[in-house]
């Protein structure tokens, strides 16, 4: 494309990028009187608005001495919202006060640290009522902070990011409604691009204490609030927007190691244009071990592209709880000429695959003694992780169950570092509806809620499904079976063949897999 024609594009997707701010400025406004109505936490159907689909947890870096540090901060493109933020509480949905997420809101407000809670709940204000309803009294909390974008951003796409929240989670940027989430245990992440202004922008979250997923959630009714990092992070508009990485070993030989590569990239321009993808893969000496290019012509308006890599690895190390041997890979971009992009992950080589009905880690059985992994609510420091995770090891555990939900990044992360499976559990626990399948019984077998039980595992198994240890999914903690149960059972098969999925309510029926199991749950 020559540069007149770029210009003339540019000018024609900056005016157009305007008529879409209007468009959705107006839209926000029809959503806040439309939720006015009917508000999305008290909605069966209403799971999500304008979240970002799940993807693999990642920092874009800007420079590759920065990515190989695995550490986000060293990012320019990312600014942490943590902290104090001004909070206003109030007594219930008719309280809330809409001016309070504009940057005029000079009204009665306190201060409240994120994560935090605001308030508590308890299973048994819960279990007083039937689903869909909800206990009568229903704090809201209304968070407010500020932040200043950098200039370089404002030709990049901005995300918000929350990665625990408990509670119904309504976000506002410069006073407008910009989307809503209710699975507080996977990240939610939106895309606010298009209500981004030059300078200081408002940020507003809208906490309700209950919401209609809490009857999904059981099991981890300890408050309502922030339970883990929140910040917002920008990626050039030609960006990696997510991936998946499967290993195993050679047919013919396995010592050597194949890596299987899909990367998503995605094209906010609004024209077409070339980039070349590039994937590193280095030892833990930071060694270059394998790297490989592709050039790819990606179509403009969102649309998006996968690019495909196969690569082999010669006298590999084998990732297992004994041996937790790490590579780093380094995912890159470059556009007209430069690096635009670095994306690290650490991945492991380890095959899971099924044979003769046994499960088998790098060929050999996949023996688990599993300990349940219970910490609930905000995620304390990592040397207090750490130290639970080698204690858990030393005293011959070598898995953890997540119970009742997913957990934060960097757990997941230790666990590949030090050895230790992980059976992923779903954030789905329906104890408090029993296990009748008929009416009024198990929301297992309620055909209204499949949606919201496949949008669960769906997060969960985009999140977390390139994670080295992760070898076991469990469709949730709660008894039911029936029709949501056989469904999600399906999902998880469809998106995931290899790895096996468990469900203590279905054993002995064809909608679970076991492998060999000793050890809590």
């Amino acid at each position: 494309m020559g540069a007149r024609n770029r210009l003339e594009s540019k000018r024609f997707e900056q005016n157009n990028m305007k008529k879409t701010g209007l468009l959705l400025f107006l839209a926000g406004i029809l959503t806040l009187h439309a939720s006015a109505q009917i508000p999305s936490w008290q909605q069966v159907d209403v799971t999500q608005e304008n979240r970002e689909p799940s993807r693999t947890t990642f920092m874009s870096y800007g420079r590759g001495e920065d990515a190989v540090t695995m550490d986000k901060t060293k990012s320019t493109f990312y600014v942490p919202l943590n902290g104090a933020w001004a909070f206003r509480l109030a007594s219930g949905p008719g309280d809330i006060e809409p001016r309070f997420y504009g940057s005029s809101y000079s009204g009665e407000q306190s201060e409240k640290p994120v994560p935090g809670y605001f308030a508590e709940t308890s299973k048994e204000e819960l279990a007083a009522h039937r689903p869909p309803a909800l206990p009568a009294s229903h704090a809201v909390g209304q968070y407010r902070t500020q932040i200043e974008i950098p200039v370089f951003w404002l030709d990049r796409d901005i995300y918000f990011r929350a990665e625990g929240v408990k509670g119904g989670l309504t976000l506002y940027v410069n006073g407008i409604k910009a989307g809503y989430s209710e699975d507080g245990g996977t990240p939610a992440e939106f895309n606010i691009t298009p209500y981004i202004a030059d300078g200081i922008n408002t940020i507003g979250m809208e906490i309700s204490q209950w919401k209609t997923g809490d009857w999904l959630e059981n099991g981890t009714q300890t408050g309502a609030g922030i339970e883990g990092d929140v910040y917002v992070y920008s990626q050039y508009r030609i960006h990696i927007h997510d991936f998946e990485v499967k290993t195993s070993f050679d047919s013919l030989k396995n010592t050597t190691g194949v890596i299987d590569l899909a990367i998503e990239v995605v094209n906010n321009f609004n024209f077409p244009d070339s980039i070349v993808v590039y994937y590193d893969l280095r030892d833990a000496q930071g060694k270059p071990v394998r790297y490989n290019t592709r050039e790819t012509i990606v179509p403009g308006l969102g649309q998006r592209d996968t690019i495909r890599f196969q690569g082999k690895l010669g006298d590999v190390k084998k990732w297992s709880p004994e041996n937790p041997y790490l590579y780093e890979l380094v995912l890159r971009i470059r556009y007209q000429g430069r690096f635009t992009e670095y994306i690290p992950y650490m991945i492991g080589f380890r095959d899971l695959k099924m044979q003769d009905g046994q499960y088998l880690l790098n060929e050999k059985p996949l023996e688990l003694n599993v300990q349940a992994y219970r910490f609930s609510g905000i995620s304390p420091d990592e040397s207090v992780i750490r130290a639970e995770l080698k204690s858990l090891k030393q005293g011959g555990y070598n898995a953890i169950r997540c119970a009742y939900h997913p957990r934060k990044t960097r757990l997941y992360e230790l666990c590949d570092e030090l050895g230790i499976l992980i059976v992923d559990e779903i954030n789905i626990d329906t104890s408090l509806t029993g296990d009748q399948m008929g009416a009024g019984g198990t929301l297992a077998n309620n055909p209204e809620w499949v949606n919201a039980y496949r949008q669960r595992i769906e997060n969960s198994w985009r999140a977390n499904r390139n994670r080295t240890g992760l070898v076991v999914y469990s469709l949730g903690n709660g008894p039911g079976v029936g029709y949501n149960a056989y469904q999600s059972y399906l999902l998880l098969k469809e998106l995931e063949p290899f790895r096996p999925v468990m469900y203590r309510p279905a054993e002995g029926l064809w909608s679970t897999d076991r492998p060999s199991w000793t050890g809590g749950f």
